[in-house]
């Protein structure tokens, strides 16, 4: 039997409603072959669990840069802020569509995370890909250790759904070596304390 997070995820309202922001951005991506993994609050909340998020969070192969930039501009999007690693984009007219930050990442990581991502359903006749339930932890908990983050970045809340969400067996001793190689021997005690 597949644990919860695995099976297909229910067609409600909330959920709908949650996903509406990338409905036209994920059909018109793939209608134009763009290369994308919805990370961040929205693949949080296709794995089941219920939580609010303000911007689409994607990850894409730094190759693909520039088509995801002209794609969004025709979309009236504009860049407000640049790393090498980021790319944070708004629209022009505010209030219309969710912000967009795009995630870069080189080919190598990207072939890993692409071969191992899911798709899940996400109201009506739209799927949507996102990483491995653990490639998603891994990024919630890097994201957790980084000096950069705010405060009330709700990675950690992620990571505890998603474990009990989707049963996730802490003794496994793949999971616990991912879990210290991202979040460090804190991350693995907190996890066993607070997710059990």
């Amino acid at each position: 039997m597949k644990p919860p997070c695995l099976k297909a995820s229910p067609s409600s309202a909330a959920s709908e409603r949650r996903v509406n922001g990338l409905y036209e951005l994920a059909d018109r991506a793939r209608r134009e072959k763009l290369p994308f993994l919805v990370v961040g609050g929205h693949a949080v909340i296709l794995y089941h669990v219920p939580r609010f998020t303000r911007d689409i969070d994607l990850l894409i192969p730094e190759s693909a840069a520039t088509a995801w930039l002209e794609f969004l501009q025709k979309f009236r999007y504009r860049v407000y802020h640049q790393t090498e690693a980021f790319i944070q984009l708004e629209p022009f007219e505010p209030g219309t569509l969710p912000p967009v930050d795009l995630m870069l990442v080189d080919a190598g990581t990207w072939a890993k995370l692409e071969a191992k991502a899911v798709e899940r359903e996400a109201g009506g006749d739209l799927r949507l890909p996102v990483p491995h339930v653990w490639h998603l932890i891994a990024m919630k908990l890097a994201a957790a250790q980084s000096i950069q983050r705010r405060k009330e970045a709700s990675d950690w809340p992620d990571v505890l759904h998603l474990v009990r969400v989707c049963q996730i067996d802490l003794a496994n001793p793949d999971f616990r070596s991912m879990v210290m190689q991202y979040g460090g021997k804190e991350a693995l005690r907190r996890l066993e304390k607070e997710a059990s």
